[in-house]
């Protein structure tokens, strides 16, 4: 919570747009706050939504192969057809990915009440 709390404070003082990428422009200059951005783009972004989608993947795979692990080849094209549907969805029109997003946030949360 300390970290949504000075969000939240860089936000209201910091008024650009930006995010992280602005704060530590006005904080440190332009060359810490580049190098962020790019190694945010290029290493975190990327391994986080790999992961993500391997696991999904893992999850999808698992009720087909009940008695085993899931093949390490079935889990990467699950994977992969993961990030190119939401990458297509994405392309086709973001109020629509927006109303998915929203549509399973809401059954998430409902099966959390359950």
């Amino acid at each position: 919570t300390l970290g949504a709390l000075t969000y939240a404070e860089l936000g209201t003082m910091i008024k650009e747009s930006g995010g992280e990428y602005a704060y530590l422009f006005r904080a440190f200059g332009p060359i810490p706050a580049f190098l962020f951005q790019w190694t945010n783009v290029i290493l975190l972004k990327p391994s986080s939504l790999s992961a993500i989608a391997l696991s999904f993947a893992i999850y999808v795979g698992q009720p087909f192969y009940p008695a085993c692990t899931v093949p390490d080849p079935v889990v990467k094209f699950l994977a992969a057809v993961c990030i190119v549907l939401v990458t297509a969805l994405n392309c086709i029109s973001v109020k629509l990915a927006a109303r998915i997003q929203v549509f399973f946030t809401a059954i998430k949360v409902l099966a959390l009440g359950v």
